[in-house]
């Protein structure tokens, strides 16, 4: 029989004060890249003896943006890598153990009706089952150890494995080539 590997991807959990640093520098990349834009879009010439902003600014966003790649690949030595992989066509059945759950109207509450999953019960459960390395001991130690900012990415990445495949899929033909062929059609 022939052995399928699972599609996976890696999600690093930071430690300490490192999720709240890298947010910091984000934010300094963000303003340095509005900085540059709000100077390029004002097309107000500019006088001999004052200073060229523009080249300011870019060297000002990509000093903010090399300090955050620093910040955020030393930060991922000191996290922890979880590997998530597919759970592939057992999806379909974790599913069905967790339907969406309705309130007093008989309505899907609104939380669960994107995936039409329970999702406070299936996200306790698809979260273990993605978990295929990266932790040491008991996969549902490691998930009850974690914050719920943590849970949620591993969550949303594990299902982003299960749903997001076909797209992938270099065979599939995603969209039809229409062409004009003349003025008239």
């Amino acid at each position: 029989m022939t052995e399928m590997k699972p599609r996976t991807t890696a999600v690093v959990i930071y430690q300490g004060d490192d999720l709240a640093m890298l947010e910091e520098l984000d934010e300094q990349v963000t303003k340095a890249q509005r900085d540059l834009k709000s100077v390029e879009a004002d097309k107000t010439p500019r006088l001999m003896h004052e200073r060229n902003t523009t080249a300011d600014l870019r060297e000002a966003l990509e000093s903010a943006q090399s300090e955050r790649d620093e910040f955020a690949a030393e930060a991922a030595k000191r996290g922890v890598r979880v590997i998530l992989r597919s759970i592939a066509r057992k999806w379909r059945g974790l599913t069905k153990d967790h339907p969406p759950r309705t309130d007093d109207d008989g309505e899907t509450v609104p939380a669960d009706r994107q995936l039409g999953v329970n999702i406070e019960t299936f996200s306790e459960a698809l979260v273990p089952m993605s978990i295929l390395s990266g932790i040491e001991g008991d996969h549902q130690e490691f998930v009850d150890s974690l914050t719920d900012f943590d849970f949620e990415r591993l969550f949303v990445e594990a299902t982003l494995l299960n749903r997001a495949g076909s797209r992938a899929d270099p065979t599939q033909r995603l969209a039809s080539a229409s062409r004009q062929t003349s003025a008239a059609s």
